[in-house]
């Protein structure tokens, strides 16, 4: 039954990418064995290092509570953890409703910085399993605070529900 269940996530993902994406289209491959792809060669942008012990913490905390599953936290009391995302709301809101019966959990690897810029490369685990591999969220230092930026928060949203165009 899970297994069905799975199936039926996985195909109404595959919609909301393929016709949902504000007059772009979206291609996504779903492996017939729940295996996600791996991740994006990157490479590391001039002054770019690992980042701290401190500062790789901090940002895994940053990203769970700003976009992690936790059914007691509305949009608004995400917003604090983020820079430049209130305009996503109704895609937050999609994709909360979309996994609502499904334990979605986001593991934060290869935490990298450049002064006051992060990125942190994110995996999409549902109901124990490999979902979507290797999405890059960018990150923002403000006041001393790290804060998941907009295209962070959509590189993860988006594997439901596209975010609207930037203004």
């Amino acid at each position: 039954m899970r297994y069905v269940t799975r199936l039926a996530l996985i195909g109404v993902l595959a919609v909301f990418l393929a016709v949902g994406g504000c007059g772009s289209t979206r291609v996504v491959v779903v492996a017939g064995s729940g295996a996600a792809a791996a991740a994006p060669p990157t490479t590391a942008a001039p002054g770019e290092g690992p980042a701290s012990e401190g500062d790789a913490a901090a940002i895994d905390e940053v990203i769970q509570l700003a976009i992690g599953q936790d059914p007691d936290r509305d949009f608004a009391s995400r917003m604090p953890y983020t820079e430049g995302a209130e305009d996503v709301e109704q895609t937050y809101n999609a994709v909360f409703d979309l996994i609502a019966d499904f334990d979605v959990d986001l593991e934060v690897s290869a935490v990298t910085t450049n002064g006051d810029d992060a990125r942190a490369v994110v995996d999409v685990i549902v109901d124990g399993e490999s979902f979507a591999a290797g999405l890059p969220v960018t990150l923002v230092r403000i006041g001393g605070d790290w804060k998941v930026t907009r295209d962070g928060v959509c590189a993860v949203l988006s594997v439901g529900s596209p975010c609207p165009e930037a203004d």
